[in-house]
């Protein structure tokens, strides 16, 4: 009889493990449909954990996430959307700094034109975008040839402070594109929120 409940008892926990580790996720983050149109996706692990909701045909990019940076992309049929959340002082001391780097670097590119460098709120915190076009140069085939004319492309960069961490965001599209992916880029930052 002893034997018996021995064995009874050891299936019972062996099931009940395997349910646990059934349910426990090994991947940082969790999407869930939120209507016919957007997906929402929660990234519960990372030196950043946060969500939002972004439209159902962007596809998920890659994500890395380490001990000292979070990166994030999703990509559309013409637009790539990324976040990286680092801390400060490990490349820069904040948002600012940041933002003056990346538009050093974006101002030397192709017929550069920056649109607008305003102040926005994400999640409740202040921070500033900057919105500017230019000429994406398309690299050579590596079989031999031009790689094709350049390609008018819009760019806006947000960059904010929060928790000790500076948020990068960007979305990239073709500038035929920009507005109806910058309208779906309002809603992800619409329901971009910092988790703790």
């Amino acid at each position: 009889m002893l034997k018996k409940y021995r064995a009874i008892k050891l299936c019972l926990v062996t099931f009940i493990f395997a349910i646990l580790m059934s349910s426990l996720s090994c991947s940082p983050y969790i999407v869930k449909r939120v209507n016919s149109n957007f997906e929402e996706i929660r990234i519960i692990r990372g030196i950043a954990r946060f969500s939002f909701e972004y439209i159902s045909d962007w596809k998920l990019g890659p994500f890395e996430s380490q001990k000292d940076y979070t990166l994030f992309t999703l990509h559309g049929q013409s637009t790539t959307w990324s976040l990286l959340v680092e801390p400060t002082g490990k490349e820069f001391l904040n948002d600012e700094a940041a933002l003056e780097h990346d538009f050093s670097y974006w101002s030397k590119q192709l017929n550069f034109n920056l649109i607008e460098q305003s102040s926005i709120t994400v999640d409740g915190v202040q921070g500033t975008q900057i919105i500017f076009t230019y000429y994406y140069a398309q690299l050579p085939l590596p079989q031999g040839g031009s790689g094709g004319p350049p390609v008018p492309t819009t760019v806006r960069d947000i960059y904010f402070t929060q928790n000790g961490l500076i948020w990068s965001m960007e979305i990239y599209s073709k500038s035929e594109a920009a507005q109806k992916n910058n309208e779906y880029y309002d809603h992800l930052l619409q329901t971009f929120k910092i988790l703790n």
